[in-house]
């Protein structure tokens, strides 16, 4: 007869580089004395471009005879497993691998964790004396490319605060209160943009508005003087009209020397 046991946890593990892990378990396992078999669930959050070290078992003496990996990606799907006879295999030919730390727990290698890596990961350990299936589903904390700005809108003047492909999703304010509204775009790869505008009445100064920006990948919080726009528009339109005048006195020039040519 089974009993099972459940047990939920909640732990927090740093990996390697700048990324981090916020896993809920729950590890199912008999209590009899037939050999053990053990279901762990994880949920883990890494950081963009960090290095993963994903662990399938927590034994290190008993002899582990194979482990198994099959990863389950958007796009894809792949396999990477190794024996204790010294076979191995590895179908996902995109950096990961499998390794041993230095007391001889077995975990898969992910170099520059990125929104292609997001998946869910299962895992099964055979040893002399157990088996144990991990089951984690892998996600990516990305920051975001921010920008603001102010535009000239009829007679009235608007902060523009944007935060593009951040996952998760950036909490914008402003360093002075008014009429401001709050935009969010779910992007195809899971990320999202968040776009903040601040109506600024006839009595503020921009010049002392600051948009913050707050993103859980950044240790701390963006700040952001938004400036005219239309500085900008009117640079650009002005080279516009130099080329233009460059162009035109080139035409001149050669259909002058043609003319000239052709007497």
């Amino acid at each position: 007869m089974w009993i099972y046991i459940v047990i939920t946890l909640l732990s927090e593990g740093w990996s390697l580089a700048q990324g981090y892990t916020n896993s809920n378990t729950s590890v199912i396992s008999n209590s009899t004395s037939s050999p053990p078999k053990v279901y762990v669930y994880r949920k883990a959050v890494y950081n963009l471009g960090s290095v993963v070290e994903l662990q399938c078992s927590n034994w290190t003496l008993i002899k582990t005879m194979f482990v198994i990996w099959n990863i389950e990606l958007k796009h894809k799907k792949c396999r990477i497993s190794l024996s204790d006879d010294g076979q191995s295999f590895n179908s996902c030919k995109d950096g990961k691998s499998l390794r041993n730390n230095s007391i001889g727990q077995s975990y898969l290698h992910i170099p520059n964790f990125s929104a292609s890596d997001v998946g869910v990961y299962k895992c099964e350990s055979v040893y002399t004396g157990g088996n144990e299936n991990y089951i984690t589903e892998v996600d990516v904390t990305a920051p975001p490319d921010v920008s603001a700005w102010l535009e000239r809108r009829s007679n009235k003047m608007v902060a523009v605060c944007r935060a593009e492909r951040g996952k998760p999703a950036v909490t914008i304010s402003w360093s002075l209160a008014g009429n401001d509204s709050v935009t969010q775009q779910q992007d195809p790869d899971g990320s999202v943009t968040v776009e903040s505008q601040l109506e600024i009445p006839e009595h503020m100064d921009p010049e002392n508005l600051t948009c913050i920006v707050r993103h859980q990948f950044w240790d701390q919080e963006k700040t952001l003087v938004p400036k005219l726009k239309e500085a900008n528009s009117s640079k650009l339109w002005i080279r516009i009209v130099l080329v233009l005048i460059i162009m035109i006195s080139a035409i001149f020039i050669f259909a002058y020397k043609k003319r000239i040519c052709q007497k």
